[in-house]
């Protein structure tokens, strides 16, 4: 034993391992995280100076873990930098036992005790929320815990509500039965790590699905398949196989309990790797989901506002420009007629284009009349790295994602951002967290963005829908969905310089040059995504 020298503490991540050794552990920055096995305290030490010392058991000094991996700054999730330590607990016996109401485990080789599939729920999102909190830093306000009963209890009231049954889905990794049964325990994400479904719903059981024979390597390549011959256009055989494969994988497992339930709402909580995924695109071989669902993504549920509010009646604020300084910003043509067509013919609101549209005419018009929707026709752009890397463009400047907080836009509380020409770096994993965790960063309760950037007349034929839409559905997400279904069903298109929305016929700046496009294919409606609340 040795005592580790230069103990600095900086951030403390706990986490409660269950009874096959682990639940999950989170690194955040220099410091130690603190584990339980089978009841023996764990501390791992990770001094700023450089890597990882030890664990130190029970607080009486420190064990040697195997080198070579060291840490400069905060690690990286990466296989290749995967830590192990070797203990003698061997797995406690899986043992049957009788689900209690609204807890059931399916598969017996899985089950677990009633009061664990809660904690594990309670811990799942805990874990995000802090592996979120390590992306953006200090939260802006305090968070509560997460229970079972108070998803249940808040999609109840949205049952109430808005009239639709929601449903929560966390999609995450788990060690594999060989990883927990060989007494390795892992502390960085391996590659063999397995699938795992968790369903929430207002009433019912609450449900747990292991997907064997997948693991993390092989479902996050699948999900790099799929963005990619969607993003890239690519015909049906390229993209329907990766995802039809991911269907089955994320939606199949618990289609018999969605349909049961009567489900249309479906709220993701998705693990890294797998959050740019183009949801509404997922096919069963039939259909595509969205022709079922409306479909939503959520950092965490304890970073989301829940509580609904009707937003058909709010005033929109829309702002925008075509051109750009920065050379390496393309033009957006169609701005001009995105804003006329949302802020004037659909909308009553206000708008702003070009060298009116800055920070500060953003915050004195918000602050003179408060507008419940705000309504952004520019680039933006999620990057990797850090969360100031990341940028909405303004007519007169960049304002890092860092920085939209400072806009105001909590008090009062703006219902919707739209950013309707957004690029997201998919893949990577500080672009996923920086996309999914949009609207808490900005402060409102909803955002709309797109996973990358959809051509100017794609952009403005989906967004044209999407706000007629928001006139008479109930929740966002149902918007959405309707305004994808549009474009899908060729219900709105674009013929001889003009877009047909329905019955109304808009005519296109001669800029536009994309005319041509097949608004079908699920490149040009599948991106667009709604992060935070769907309702």
């Amino acid at each position: 034993m040795v005592s580790p020298s230069n103990k600095r503490k900086s951030r403390i991540c706990s986490s409660v391992l269950n009874r096959c050794n682990v639940i999950s552990c989170i690194f955040l920055a220099t410091g130690y995280l603190t584990l339980t096995i089978d009841s023996v305290a764990a501390q791992i030490i990770i001094p700023s100076n450089n890597g990882l010392i030890g664990i130190d058991l029970d607080g009486n000094g420190t064990i040697d873990v195997p080198t070579g991996v060291t840490v400069d700054g905060p690690p990286e999730f990466t296989p290749e930098q995967g830590i192990e330590i070797e203990t003698n607990l061997q797995p406690t016996p899986n043992v049957p036992t009788s689900p209690a109401p609204g807890l059931v485990t399916s598969y017996p080789q899985n089950r677990v005790p009633p009061r664990e599939l809660s904690q594990r729920i309670a811990k799942v999102d805990e874990d995000l929320t802090t592996s979120y909190q390590y992306y953006i830093g200090e939260l802006e306000e305090e968070t509560s815990e997460v229970s079972l009963a108070q998803i249940q209890q808040d999609l109840t009231k949205i049952e109430e509500e808005a009239g639709i049954k929601p449903a929560v889905i966390y999609a995450v990794f788990y060690p594999s039965e060989a990883t927990l049964n060989s007494g390795q325990v892992g502390f960085f994400p391996q590659p063999d790590d397995e699938l795992e479904l968790i369903l929430v719903t207002a009433k019912g059981d609450a449900v747990r699905r292991r997907i064997k024979g997948t693991d993390r390597a092989q479902v996050t390549a699948a999900a790099n398949r799929f963005s990619d011959s969607v993003f890239y256009g690519l015909p049906e055989e390229k993209y329907l196989p990766p995802s039809q494969q991911l269907y089955q994988w994320l939606i199949e497992p618990l289609r018999e309990e969605l349909k049961a339930r009567e489900i249309e709402n479906l709220v993701f909580i998705l693990d890294s790797g797998i959050r740019s995924l183009p949801l509404a695109a997922l096919h069963d071989g039939e259909e595509y989901l969205i022709e079922k669902y409306s479909v939503g993504m959520i950092p965490s549920f304890r970073l989301t506002n829940t509580k609904y509010q009707d937003i058909r009646d709010v005033e929109i604020l829309a702002m925008g420009a075509d051109n750009f300084a920065d050379p390496e910003l393309s033009p957006l043509p169609a701005v001009p007629t995105e804003l006329d067509i949302i802020a004037q013919s659909l909308w009553e609101g206000e708008s702003f284009l070009n060298e009116d549209f800055t920070v500060e005419n953003l915050q004195q018009t918000q602050t003179n009349q408060p507008f419940g929707i705000l309504h952004l026709a520019t680039h933006a752009e999620f990057l990797p790295g850090k969360p100031s890397n990341s940028f909405i463009q303004f007519g007169d400047r960049k304002l890092g994602i860092d920085e939209v907080r400072q806009l105001g836009l909590n008090n009062p509380l703006v219902q919707l951002i739209v950013l309707s020409a957004c690029n997201t770096a998919v893949g990577d994993r500080d672009a996923e967290y920086g996309f999914a965790s949009l609207a808490y960063q900005a402060g409102v309760k909803s955002a709309l963005g797109s996973l990358w950037y959809v051509s100017d007349s794609g952009t403005l034929s989906l967004m044209s829908q999407f706000y007629r839409e928001l006139k008479s559905s109930p929740i966002k997400a149902e918007a959405l969905r309707q305004a994808q279904l549009s474009l899908l069903n060729e219900e709105v298109r674009l013929e001889k310089g003009k877009l047909i929305v329905e019955d109304v016929t808009f005519d296109l700046p001669a800029e536009i040059t994309e005319l041509d496009i097949d608004l079908t294919h699920p490149r040009y409606w599948s991106a667009f995504t709604i992060i935070g609340n769907p309702w």
